[in-house]
């Protein structure tokens, strides 16, 4: 190993392309300066994000993998950090508090490649279902009893100065299970969309539990990408109609069945009080999108502020005191159009098209059906959550509350993407599903880990 990781490190290319990062994370110095950010903040994020650089790029050099992958990763990473400086440049704590993030970041991606390393790669699909699907149940069951109410939804635990979403982690559940469901199960396709249907109505059931109806629409749409990419027959918009009954279904009868206690005795009406309150709360998200000037001090505030600060930032970023609500966050792509102007928004999406681009190569040429499903799953979360934050930010969408991938500002977010981008690396275009790292196991260890059947059909 430690020979190979010295090869790594003194792989030309390692060296141009660590050099190159180097280059614009300290072009990015000052342009921070001029916006009037903190610089304090991000000299004190500057040697971190060094080593999370340095770190990626030994990764995928070691395993032979695609490099362009983290390279797009860490250039968003960049901006999103700098971003966060020039807003929070009054904030004494923000550096302190991204330096955590960042060392619990990293540690949860190890963590997520040793325990598919150690477990997830030799478990039996069923085995995996199962657990991804307890663990889903667990979280919201958690969340529910322990949320604290954020923003509008139950989608948080607050520990002192530091809060969790742990919905963030629900999307790798959701990408493990679907996995195991379209790629590892030999299911009838009928059967596939049953089962997973049911899955996404328990999904439905607790979204609207917790408020949190955005994360929910991300799972439709990454559910939509597994149902064409491995149903085996093409009928599958009608597998997506039988699949949503399934959804309504499934949600329905199990909602019926939950105690909602109020003075101590079970009252659906309370679930019935709940679902039209999401109803009111996606009727207003829709007239923030499309008439935020029938409500300017209202509901349409954050729309109109938003529209101000796009008229306001020309192609390279402005001054203008714009007060952007919720501007870490839910507008932070707003925010970059005000600061860093039209000409880097766009090349925020260009990375984010170029990162879905390579992102395909990977799965395309990963060793097996689990690694292709999994891979699949997180590149298309990691691009269609940021696409509809930034649709959503300028107008184009209606709000759904979910991060830009490796920009907005939440610690549990920045953890859950850099999970799913060391799948990605780790999954993707190679062997490295296998105790013997860069090499392709034999048939036998083929038929240890996921049966005789299923190899002798793939090959």
């Amino acid at each position: 190993m430690r020979r190979k990781i010295e090869s790594a490190v003194r792989n030309p290319a390692f060296s141009r392309t660590m050099l190159s990062l180097l280059g614009a994370e300290t072009v990015t110095v000052f342009f921070v300066k001029a916006r009037g950010g903190s610089l304090e903040h991000y000299l004190a994020l500057f040697l971190p994000m060094l080593a999370v650089t340095a770190l990626a790029l030994i990764f995928s050099f070691y395993h032979k993998t695609s490099f362009k992958f983290p390279v797009f990763c860490i250039l968003l990473l960049y901006m999103g950090i700098a971003m966060q400086c020039i807003i929070q440049n009054e904030s004494s704590s923000y550096a302190v508090k991204e330096q955590i993030i960042f060392l619990a970041s990293v540690a949860a991606a190890g963590s997520m490649i040793f325990t598919h390393y150690k477990w997830l790669s030799i478990w039996k699909p069923e085995k995996i279902l199962v657990s991804a699907v307890l663990a889903t149940v667990m979280i919201y069951l958690v969340l529910l009893i322990l949320g604290t109410d954020a923003q509008g939804t139950r989608a948080w635990i607050t520990f002192g100065a530091f809060s969790i979403q742990p919905t963030e982690f629900i999307k790798i559940l959701f990408v493990y299970v679907n996995t195991m469901i379209f790629c590892c199960l030999e299911w009838k396709d009928w059967m596939k969309l049953l089962v997973s249907g049911g899955y996404l109505g328990i999904n439905l059931l607790f979204s609207v539990g917790i408020s949190e109806m955005g994360s929910f629409l991300l799972m439709l749409l990454v559910y939509g990408v597994y149902c064409i990419l491995f149903l085996k027959s093409w009928r599958f918009l009608l597998g997506l109609l039988v699949s949503f009954a399934g959804v309504g279904i499934t949600g329905a009868g199990i909602g019926a069945g939950i105690l909602w206690y109020a003075n101590g005795r079970a009252d659906i009406s309370a679930f019935l009080q709940k679902c039209c309150s999401m109803v009111i709360k996606i009727q207003s998200r829709i007239t923030i999108w499309l008439h935020p000037e029938n409500d300017p001090l209202g509901t349409g505030y954050q729309g109109m502020k938003a529209r101000e600060a796009m008229a306001l930032g020309g192609w390279f970023g402005s001054d203008y005191p714009v007060k952007i609500p919720v501007e870490d966050s839910d507008y932070i792509f707003t925010s970059i159009l005000l600061h860093m102007g039209l000409a880097v928004g766009i090349l925020m999406v260009l990375l984010f098209l170029a990162l879905l681009v390579e992102g395909i190569k990977l799965y395309l040429g990963a060793e097996s059906g689990k690694n292709t499903g999994i891979v699949v799953g997180c590149v298309y979360y990691l691009f269609a959550e940021s696409m509809l934050m930034i649709l959503g930010s300028t107008g184009f969408f209606l709000m759904t509350g979910v991060p830009i991938a490796f920009v907005s500002n939440g610690g549990t977010a920045l953890m859950a993407a850099f999970m799913m981008a060391a799948l990605i690396l780790y999954l993707g275009c190679g062997s490295t599903d296998h105790r013997n790292f860069g090499k392709k196991a034999n048939g036998k260890e083929e038929r240890e880990r996921y049966g005789e059947e299923k190899v002798i059909r793939e090959n």
